[in-house]
């Protein structure tokens, strides 16, 4: 699905350069809220003029913003991973899968689309001991923990795999959302 290849891209930081716009990646700059593009002092002639954030301060590929599937995009190389040597999510995350169960997703929904998504989510990612950690959290009227972070199993991703296939059969087609 669509949806995946972006949280996947967005997971995975696959551009590992400049954002458009000029946002600041978290951590990746010394000045917290500064106007600096990420990296830009470490390229010739990256100096970024005050109120120039619209516009590419001449390091940036023309349409690179514009296109999101781009021909450097590694989700057009490399399709979602059957083992750790295809992966292209390398990076240390933890990360928390949270999946609506209420009344207002129906058994239909549960098994052919929330299930399916995140099991391409697993799929796509590098899980292991020292690379992704995934949680599971279900919730409607209340939450059901389907895998803690307190859990060893979080880093094994064909038990994550098998976790999430089962859910198809547990759907519990909660009565209301309790969202804070």
């Amino acid at each position: 699905t669509s949806i995946t290849e972006v949280i996947t891209d967005k997971i995975c930081d696959i551009d590992a350069g400049e954002l458009p716009g000029g946002e600041e990646k978290p951590g990746s700059s010394d000045k917290p809220g500064g106007e600096e593009k990420p990296g830009s002092s470490d390229k010739p002639g990256g100096e970024e003029k005050p109120g120039s954030s619209e516009k590419p301060d001449g390091t940036e590929k023309p349409g690179d913003a514009d296109k999101p599937n781009g021909s450097d995009k590694p989700n057009e190389q490399h399709p979602p991973c059957a083992d750790w040597d295809d992966c292209y999510c390398k990076h240390f995350y933890d990360l928390t899968l949270i999946l609506d169960e209420s009344a207002s997703i129906g058994n239909f929904r549960w098994s052919h689309e929330v299930v399916p998504f995140a099991t391409e989510i697993v799929k796509s990612l590098h899980v292991g001991y020292s690379a992704v950690h995934v949680g599971l959290l279900l919730f409607a009227d209340s939450r059901r923990d389907v895998v803690r972070f307190s859990d060893a199993t979080r880093y094994d991703k064909s038990f994550l795999l098998q976790k999430i296939e089962s859910l198809k059969g547990d759907y519990r087609n909660g009565k209301k959302t309790f969202i804070v």
